[in-house]
């Protein structure tokens, strides 16, 4: 069943074989360039101590279109393989009749469909792992530069949670498949169910896989800070958000002991000369009394930040991982169960 099984998928193994190597030609070359241009632009610029935001405008400019590229491929290719190679496996099968002279020979119905998910499985895991690898070695200088790989649009297109979500995607199409016995409904509903349930694991799941950390930031009165105000809007102070390299920061709030927000009647209080020379436009008046209005809140309020911490990258990965993977193993188990018991 394994030799009949590479034999009908032989073209998509070219496919896939093919389409990677193009892929490893391409990072390879550009990937050393993007470093270099890391190091002598943002990296240069950390060393030095200097103030490296035209640096990093200069080194995100650098293969804007190769980066978008890059970034969505393992986040699209997992559906990709669930609807080409997921829903057909059994689909097309039970379309044309085919299984029934399967059905009729030495292996059971369960071998059949082993024999089948173990070929285009292990092609899946390997074809979606070769690429989350080279993706995320070429994007390395990118994320040293924007330490932000908690969001989500670059949590699930690096890392080791791409192989769980094509296993799953897989499993799912395979499943559509068997349940369905139509190619092209099958893969509409790949894409759908798949779709809704990376969006629901993303926003409702992920949250969860750890107690998020609560801390207290001092404010800093040498920071950055402003002042936001307008037609119907409370005066409010605002100040620049404590730096937490690739955390996943859920929440951050400037209050004091009580809870009180810097604005409106506490703003008043505290800094009536500010108020009172916003309301009048008296600029010659504003600096200073912007800059005591700042030193004197920072002394009373803080940050309260809610976050997941940057250490959490990996076990956050491996959970999401083993997340898909234990989805993938329930759908697998229907589809045998289905092909054992209800389908004739």
């Amino acid at each position: 069943m394994i030799r009949m099984t590479l034999r009908q998928f032989r073209l998509q193994l070219v496919i896939a074989a093919g389409a990677l190597t193009v892929v490893a030609i391409i990072l390879g070359v550009t990937g050393p360039d993007l470093a270099h241009v890391y190091d002598t632009t943002v990296g240069t610029c950390a060393r030095d101590g200097g103030y490296c935001s035209t640096a990093l405008v200069t080194f995100n400019d650098h293969d804007r279109l190769l980066r978008v590229v890059v970034q969505a491929l393992p986040i699209v290719l997992p559906v990709l393989l669930g609807m080409f190679w997921g829903a057909p496996l059994v689909a097309g099968e039970l379309e044309s009749g085919t299984f029934r002279l399967a059905w009729t020979q030495s292996r059971s119905r369960l071998q059949w469909l082993a024999a089948k998910l173990a070929v285009v499985g292990l092609t899946t895991v390997a074809v979606q792992g070769l690429l989350s690898l080279m993706t995320t070695w070429w994007w390395m200088p990118v994320g040293r530069a924007n330490p932000d790989r908690f969001s989500p649009a670059i949590f699930g297109a690096f890392g080791i949670a791409p192989i769980g979500y094509a296993v799953f995607a897989l499993a799912l199409g395979v499943t559509a498949g068997i349940l369905l016995r139509r190619t092209v409904p099958a893969m509409a509903t790949t894409l759908a169910a798949f779709v809704g349930v990376r969006l629901a694991v993303t926003f409702l799941v992920r949250p969860g896989f750890a107690s998020e950390v609560h801390q207290v930031v001092a404010l800093d009165p040498n920071g950055t800070a402003g002042i936001d105000s307008g037609p119907g809007i409370p005066l409010h102070l605002v100040f620049g958000n404590p730096q937490l390299p690739n955390a996943w920061v859920r929440s951050i709030d400037t209050v004091n002991a009580s809870g009180q927000h810097p604005t409106g009647p506490v703003l008043a209080q505290l800094c009536p000369t500010l108020v009172k020379a916003v309301s009048d436009s008296r600029q010659t008046d504003m600096h200073s009394a912007f800059t005591a209005c700042v030193t004197r809140v920072a002394a009373s309020f803080h940050h309260a930040v809610v976050y997941q911490p940057a250490s959490r990258y990996w076990p956050f990965q491996w959970a999401e991982l083993a997340l898909f993977v234990g989805l993938a193993v329930g759908m697998v188990a229907l589809s045998a169960w289905w092909i054992r018991r209800r389908l004739i």
